[in-house]
């Protein structure tokens, strides 16, 4: 008993005994402890800073905005056109861009849409391309988000086409080629040879044709060729039909068959036709 009470007498009576080194022992322990525990703070504060981050990723949105739509003003065919579409992802997200570029057609085989898919980072831009081969000269618009840009197919060859040349009763109107056609007409008279053709406008809306033609008969081997000049201005562009006419007078021609060929020239270029032509009686 007496060792038990003496040493805890001596512990209390003394600054520099055992209890002092336990307490600056004791210290030294906290200071150990305090100094992990910010350790370990900052070591989480910084994952949770990167999980954070990579959440942003992984969990925000994704947004787009169309930037801009580009397309030639115009190809010459057999030529392809590629349509560029540029994304931006303006959100927080990588994200799936779907979008669709509607297509308006003027005489052009082509898909009616343009369906676009691709991923984009956040922040980042994309270009994306469709490549296009039309089937047919004219005119097509493109449209996506209220952007849009229109789209001129030039033929290859843009000389006039002759689809169809006959005797006519009289021409008034388009459709009187085929509607007014007859075989026969009384030898002497002033004869109507119509002539209804394809004509390229592009997108000048100016027709400027010119019809170059003879005649040959079993009394004659050949008229002189006279040339008959059309210009004006209309709405059509592209391709359109068309129709126009050419009066011959058959003053002294005896009765007989006889046969005239039609040639048409682009006044615009100097393009031509090829030569169609009409049989037909002179009675």
């Amino acid at each position: 008993m007496t060792a038990v009470l003496s040493g805890c007498g001596g512990n209390s009576s003394s600054d520099d005994g055992p209890e002092s080194n336990l307490s600056e022992g004791t210290q030294a322990t906290n200071q150990d402890h305090r100094d992990s525990d910010i350790e370990n703070n900052t070591s989480e504060n910084t994952q949770t800073a990167q999980n954070s981050g990579d959440d942003a990723e992984l969990h925000g949105v994704a947004e787009f905005e169309i930037i801009r739509l580009d397309v030639p003003n115009e190809i010459t065919q057999p030529d392809t056109v590629d349509v560029k579409l540029t994304v931006e992802n303006t959100g927080d997200a990588r994200g799936t861009f779907r979008g669709e570029i509607d297509i308006d057609v003027d005489g052009v085989f082509l898909p009616t849409s343009i369906q676009y898919d691709a991923e984009i980072s956040a922040g980042e831009r994309a270009t994306l391309t469709e490549t296009l081969d039309p089937d047919r000269s004219g005119f097509v618009t493109f449209r996506i988000e209220g952007i849009e840009h229109e789209l001129m197919i030039i033929p290859e060859h843009t000389g006039p086409q002759i689809q169809g040349v006959k005797l006519v009763r009289e021409w008034t109107e388009h459709g009187d080629v085929y509607q007014n056609a007859i075989d026969s007409a009384p030898a002497g008279s002033l004869i109507v040879i119509a002539v209804r053709y394809w004509y390229w406008y592009g997108d000048s809306g100016v027709l400027d044709i010119s019809a170059e033609y003879e005649t040959n008969g079993k009394e004659m081997s050949q008229r002189d060729v006279i040339q008959d000049r059309s210009k004006r201005i209309v709405r059509q562009r592209g391709w359109e039909p068309q129709e126009d006419y050419i009066k011959i007078s058959t003053y002294g021609w005896d009765p007989g068959v006889y046969t005239t060929k039609v040639q048409l020239r682009d006044e615009r270029n100097g393009d031509l036709s090829t030569t169609k032509e009409v049989r037909y009686t002179l009675e």
